[in-house]
């Protein structure tokens, strides 16, 4: 049940970050990488 625990935390954080990440570009009218954000977190983390 640990394991359970820790794979829904992970995947909060990944919304947390994502969700962070896209109000971070519309901040700065970067839309180009918050499409690619919606597209695939990990092509975000590549961008930054």
């Amino acid at each position: 049940s640990d394991f359970i625990k820790v794979k829904i935390v992970i995947k909060e954080i990944h919304v947390i970050i994502r969700i962070s990440l896209i109000a971070y570009n519309a901040l700065n009218q970067n839309y180009f990488v918050m499409s690619e954000c919606n597209v695939n977190l990990i092509v975000c983390h590549k961008n930054f």
